[in-house]
């Protein structure tokens, strides 16, 4: 459950897609489900295995995922 997810500290969840519900209530739970291809996913999960440290920037502005060598994936959400 997302809560679950928010007591360990995480604030974005990355995956290729989500059960209704469990999307539904990450936004209640202050969690940002970003959605992206399998494909992207599997990149940044190599990218995780290769760099200890890894670490992404999301910025939910500009509905982007960044990480510090110039790779960036765009994702949408729909506007409240």
């Amino acid at each position: 459950a997302p809560w679950g997810v928010k007591d360990y500290g995480f604030r974005v969840i990355i995956a290729p897609s989500y059960a209704d519900i469990f999307y539904n209530n990450c936004f209640k739970n202050g969690i940002l489900p970003a959605t992206l291809s399998e494909e992207q996913v599997e990149e940044l999960l190599q990218r995780n295995e290769k760099e200890e440290g890894y670490s992404l920037t999301v910025n939910l502005p500009n509905q982007t995922i960044a990480d510090k060598q110039g790779l960036m994936f765009k994702f949408e959400i729909a506007p409240s």
